[in-house]
């Protein structure tokens, strides 16, 4: 369960901070692969 409370210190740890993308889910319920999936295609740029 992440509510997004790391993702300025992982951001701090890398080298390349803009391509770190936070994916996360308030219902509740895991992260699926589709989930995944579905934010991959977003950051490429191809939507959902």
């Amino acid at each position: 369960m992440n509510m997004g409370q790391v993702l300025a210190q992982v951001k701090a740890a890398v080298d390349q901070p803009g391509k770190v993308f936070l994916a996360n889910r308030v219902d509740g319920k895991l992260i699926t692969p589709t989930d995944i999936k579905g934010l991959l295609r977003v950051i490429q740029g191809r939507g959902i």
